[in-house]
């Protein structure tokens, strides 16, 4: 359960259009935070002064993004509660994301000391996962809710998987995204990759809660727009293809955005 709870990096949707980032080369860093029962509110209120950070980092061009996620039905037992990703452009900025430089612009040399002591007590961290954008499908509308299912191709399959989500399972979501059902979908792979880890998750971003409880009529959307596939056939490549060893719902709580570009 370990190894599978680990791949759930995801984070994976932004809160706003995906049109900011290139679909190619965008990377994500995922931090896991364990928040001790009755302490959500302090540790929240400890992401507010990290906040300051990450607009730093954004302004100084360290990211293009930031972002602090609630794991929904989590529990004093769960491995972790909360998650904060931050945005990349590409693998090599991962390697100097900025922090320090953002903390010598804002905080003395003993506010940085204090505000480590005030992280250090308010949540434990857990793991950094780093995630690659395969693929993507996206409109303006934000989201607030993401859908975060692990896939683990089946052995010699990963190419043939990749494949279907591109090929299927992308054009769907692109209609589903025009039919107003989800805001975004995206295919992630980690990396590096480890043994017995999940390989690849697929997020679905929804505008609100009841957007996300009334899912995506794929049957509907299969039957009007793409006739030629059999819904029979889809489910047993499916089945052959990969195995889904995970599901997880994510709330958005804050963000640290570029603004969107109007022209």
């Amino acid at each position: 359960m370990k190894n599978h709870l680990k791949f759930l990096s995801i984070l994976l949707i932004a809160a706003v259009s995906f049109s900011a980032f290139s679909q190619d080369e965008v990377v994500i860093e995922v931090d896991y935070m364990k928040v001790k029962p009755g302490e959500s509110g302090k540790y929240l209120e400890l992401e507010k002064e990290w906040k300051k950070i990450h607009e730093a980092r954004l302004t100084m061009g360290h990211i293009v993004g930031w972002q602090l996620w609630e794991k929904m039905y989590s529990g004093a037992k769960d491995e972790y509660q909360y998650i904060a990703i931050s945005w990349y452009e590409n693998f090599q900025k991962t390697s100097k994301p900025g922090y320090w430089k953002a903390f010598s612009e804002l905080y003395t040399e003993e506010e940085i000391k204090k505000l480590m002591k005030k992280t250090q007590d308010a949540r434990v961290f857990v793991r950094t996962d780093v995630m690659h954008r395969v693929s993507t499908v996206e409109n303006s509308k934000p989201t607030k809710f993401i859908v975060v299912a692990q896939m683990q191709p089946a052995p010699g399959m990963t190419g043939e998987y990749v494949k279907m989500e591109r090929e299927i399972f992308k054009p769907v979501h692109e209609k589903a995204v025009e039919r107003g059902e989800l805001t975004t979908w995206s295919l992630w792979r980690k990396y590096p990759f480890e043994e017995n880890d999940a390989r690849y998750a697929v997020v679905n971003g929804f505008e609100d809660f009841s957007k996300l409880s009334e899912g995506i009529n794929y049957s509907e959307i299969i039957k009007d727009e793409f006739p030629e596939i059999k819904m029979d056939e889809l489910g047993e490549k499916i089945g052959k293809l990969r195995t889904r060893p995970s599901v997880q719902i994510w709330r958005l709580v804050d963000q640290v955005m570029p603004e969107p570009d109007h022209e």
